[in-house]
């Protein structure tokens, strides 16, 4: 969508939107000019890079279920509440079901998806994820996940 917002645009008024568009993200404090280094993002500008990293994240409905199950195990202490807080709602949006107080199973493959999330929140150090072939009640987790499941063939 910008290019094709550019490409309506001769020369001059794309220059004109750059410096409009810098001196917004200046004034926000988003970038900042270092005589040195020219522009260079600010942590206020990374902390807004990371949630919008965060809102986009999906995890990718394949066409074939390749029978496997993306468990996602964590222990995150108390001190990282805010961090816990925000992992878990995200879990709960990408689809995945809680299996166990601090376990989270998903059908699809999505590890890059969770390493990201982990990374944004500052909590890698205490997630482990696992991917199985055999689960006990695997009858009941077909159930749970039958709404996607179904919109795709299974092996």
């Amino acid at each position: 969508p910008l290019q094709a917002y550019f490409r309506k645009m001769d020369k001059r008024a794309q220059e004109r939107e750059i410096r409009r568009v810098m001196g917004y993200m200046r004034r926000q404090k988003l970038l900042a000019e270092h005589y040195e280094h020219g522009l260079q993002i600010t942590e206020i500008g990374k902390r807004r890079l990371r949630r919008k990293r965060e809102e986009e994240l999906r995890i990718t409905t394949p066409e074939t279920w390749d029978g496997r199950w993306r468990l996602v195990l964590f222990d995150i202490p108390e001190e990282h509440n805010s961090g816990r807080r925000k992992f878990t709602a995200k879990l709960r949006e990408l689809g995945f079901q809680q299996l166990q107080q601090s376990a989270w199973i998903h059908p699809f493959p999505c590890m890059d998806v969770i390493e990201v999330l982990a990374v944004n929140l500052d909590v890698s150090q205490f997630i482990s994820c696992l991917e199985v072939g055999d689960i006990a009640n695997e009858r009941a987790l077909f159930k749970r996940f039958s709404h996607i499941l179904n919109t795709t063939s299974q092996q």
